[in-house]
């Protein structure tokens, strides 16, 4: 166990690389490290979120530290299969669908593995394919050789030449790239999910990720906070989901296992019925096959 003065001293170790500190003047940072080759723990890197013991007076003069390993190569699908996700003729559908064009958006909840199963998603895109990743920050990992990562970042606090740069900041200048894949790492935010959506329905496929329990509540969710952060009232937000997202695919931990499994895919409608997203279930944890997506 570490003392107050050990526990700094970690602190410090971990922000020295990345040129970011922390005080009471200042007592949150979020920071990416570098992978180290030499140490196995972070030869993908990390992103580590650091406490200052001023705003968690109840551990008693110690910092909060929370670090996310990142995967230390590109996700192949033989891991999906070999982690026992899905059957292996699923992965092979949904690779295949990914490989058309078709617009997926991947959800769960926290670790769920979300962003692991949509670097896997990835190695279907065509080679010669020019993409786009946006991220905050940047974890997925492709061994493709025409891909542009765009990172999003925090202005330095009390900084006023520096300006926050953010998702939809990289959606938008994405655009401006000539991309043929667009692949936003999570949608944290609605005007992000916003520009996205509207890339997308300009028919540029792309991949990303959501915090959603089931599709319904991602409907629900992004209608939230597209109206909260992008001024857009329910119903469009409803009708821009379903012109921009064409499959959705679940991935957690079922109730009755203790690993991570493609808990379901579902088929978007283009047409909202009664006012809602319209889902066809193609897949369902514990069945063998996928049903054909039509869209595409």
């Amino acid at each position: 166990n570490l003392d107050a003065q050990g526990c700094q001293r970690m602190v410090e170790a971990l922000l020295r690389p990345t040129g970011r500190g922390i005080s009471e003047a200042m007592p949150t940072v979020s920071a990416k490290l570098p992978r180290i080759e030499s140490l196995p723990g972070l030869k993908g890197g990390a992103r580590v979120h650091i406490l200052h013991p001023a705003i968690v007076p109840s551990r008693a003069g110690m910092y909060s530290i929370n670090i996310r390993l990142f995967e230390p190569a590109p996700v192949k699908p033989e891991k999906l299969i070999e982690w026992q996700m899905a059957p292996e003729n699923v992965i092979a559908d949904l690779l295949a669908a990914v490989s058309r064009g078709v617009r997926l958006l991947v959800i769960g909840g926290t670790a769920s593995g979300k962003t692991t199963f949509l670097s896997a998603m990835c190695t279907a895109i065509p080679k010669d394919a020019r993409v786009v990743k946006i991220e905050d920050p940047e974890e997925i990992w492709m061994d493709h050789p025409h891909v542009v990562t765009i990172e999003a970042r925090k202005a330095p606090l009390g900084s006023t030449s520096v300006q926050d740069y953010t998702l939809r900041h990289g959606v938008d200048d994405a655009m401006r790239m000539s991309p043929k894949w667009l692949i936003v790492g999570e949608v944290r935010t609605g005007d992000a999910a916003a520009a996205l959506f509207r890339a997308q329905m300009s028919d540029h496929p792309g991949l990303s990720t959501f915090h959603a329990e089931g599709p319904d509540a991602a409907v629900k969710r992004m209608a939230l906070i597209m109206g909260v952060d992008a001024k857009i009232d329910r119903m469009n937000a409803k009708e821009l989901f379903a012109a921009g997202v064409e499959v959705v695919a679940q991935v957690g931990v079922p109730k009755s296992g203790d690993k991570r499994r493609l808990i379901g895919v579902w088929e978007v409608q283009p047409d909202l019925k009664g006012g809602d997203v319209v889902f066809e279930r193609l897949y369902a944890y514990g069945e063998s096959n996928m049903k054909t997506i039509s869209r595409r």
